[in-house]
């Protein structure tokens, strides 16, 4: 276990993600990511060598409005941990994604870790 400041980073995982961007019309970024989940936040880090490709995204725990696990694959190709984020489209681009390990054993602990951090940073609006 790694720790940032104040807190904990629990898990990282190689990952891909496939994000719905809030644009008009809705398009679809599909990249491979470093994904980090603390007991603060989920940060996720595209794994990319050249730096003008470089992007990184950070959600809150409260912004995420639910979060499951997927082994659908005719929904998607392969199983993922599905997010979808209540926040504001003119301060972050992305209404939902979906993070799918490298390792298909990860889901499970992937899964287990977003819990944790959405039990310990509860929504303020609740």
């Amino acid at each position: 276990m790694i720790i940032i400041a104040s807190e904990l980073v629990s898990t990282l995982f190689p990952a891909s993600i496939m994000c719905l961007l809030n644009t008009d019309p809705p398009t679809f970024m599909n990249c491979s990511i470093s994904l980090f989940i603390t007991t603060q936040r989920v940060v996720w880090l595209s794994a990319t060598t050249t730096s003008s490709d470089a992007f990184g995204y950070t959600l809150d725990y409260p912004s995420i409005a639910l979060h499951a696990i997927s082994r659908d694959t005719t929904v998607f190709s392969k199983p993922c941990i599905y997010v979808q984020l209540d926040s504001d489209p003119d301060v972050l681009d992305i209404c939902e994604a979906r993070f799918s390990p490298h390792d298909a054993s990860d889901l499970d602990s992937m899964f287990a870790a977003l819990s944790e951090g959405a039990r310990l940073n509860p929504s303020l609006d609740m």
